[in-house]
């Protein structure tokens, strides 16, 4: 699970983008680092416990949200595969956007580079997932785990950045795609189990 949630945050692939974004700012990163983990936390927790009741009150199955977020991990797999950004975090206008405003620690940073869809489908699915209180604790403690590995990777940016370079952050954004595309597939695969019981049988 925590894996998982790691995989599809990317903190490493947020690096480079971080360091973009507060290229005007760089005497406050530290600042605009914890600002965003914050607000990762915060989206991802809120996502965890209030999704399924917000699925319900569209009347969206859990099922059938298991299938799309499945497709959308795997867009976001494709596009890291690639080594490039995903595109089911940001739009050009999004990031252009945010590098006049000040608030770039919650948008784009804590939401969506951080807090993506993808994130909080995998949250809402695994808190979905947990049964009992002991397994939502678990999930809650993986969320603040993965913000907190977040946070340590945006407070080491400029480190990582210059021990990396560029071929080396493309490297571990290639084996996260692969393991993000693998939970891609077990979500549609589950999602489509429920949907189609006879399909599953057979």
């Amino acid at each position: 699970m925590f894996i998982g949630l790691l995989v599809v945050v990317d903190p490493i692939g947020v690096v480079p983008l971080f360091l973009t974004l507060t290229e005007r700012h760089a005497d406050a990163r530290r600042k605009i680092a914890l600002a965003g983990a914050f607000t990762m936390l915060v989206v991802l927790l809120v996502a965890g416990f209030l999704g399924e009741g917000l699925l319900m009150t569209f009347g969206i199955s859990l099922a059938s949200f298991k299938v799309m977020g499945g497709v959308l991990l795997m867009v976001m797999a494709l596009d890291m595969l690639n080594a490039r950004p995903s595109r089911a975090k940001r739009t050009p206008e999004e990031e252009e956007e945010a590098v006049s405003k000040r608030e770039l620690a919650v948008v784009p940073l804590g939401i969506p580079l951080l807090a993506g869809p993808g994130a909080m489908s995998s949250s809402i699915l695994y808190m979905e997932q947990a049964q009992s209180g002991q397994a939502k604790a678990q999930v809650v403690g993986v969320i603040v785990l993965a913000c907190t590995l977040a946070l340590l990777a945006l407070l080491s940016a400029s480190w990582l950045a210059r021990r990396l370079g560029q071929t080396g952050i493309n490297i571990l954004k290639r084996i996260f795609g692969l393991i993000t595309g693998a939970i891609a597939v077990e979500f549609m695969v589950s999602g489509l189990g429920e949907l189609l019981p006879g399909l599953a049988a057979q």
